[in-house]
């Protein structure tokens, strides 16, 4: 019937802007990160982690970001929060995948090899 249409259109705009403010959250909890956490923190891995594992979580972390769930406009808001954390998650990277750059930055940890 078209009241149940009428409710469910309601019900899938909910949802979908459910979903466009978790995104919007997480990536406010990220900038937040970004500001205060060493690149290990940052990335999700552990200071033990391969190389293999940093470059998997540099992969998932930016793809995160890059996700089609915000709206152009949502997108558009949080800019700098985007550039901000796409800038640090590329310096960890740089930094974690370097060997030389990881033992500078971690010198206490074992890097295992890359597999």
């Amino acid at each position: 019937s078209e009241e149940q249409k009428k409710l469910l259109l309601l019900r899938q705009a909910r949802a979908r802007s459910k979903a466009q403010s978790e995104a919007m959250a997480a990536i406010q909890r990220k900038a937040r990160l970004c500001e205060n956490a060493d690149y290990f923190s940052l990335l999700g891995i552990s200071p033990g982690a391969s190389l293999d594992e940093v470059a998997a979580a540099y992969a998932r972390e930016r793809a995160a970001i890059a996700k089609k769930t915000l709206s152009s406009r949502s997108r558009s808001a949080m800019e700098r929060e985007l550039r901000q954390i796409a800038l640090v998650l590329d310096e960890a990277y740089a930094i974690l995948s370097d060997p030389v750059q990881r033992a500078c930055y971690a010198p206490t940890v074992k890097l295992p090899q890359s597999s």
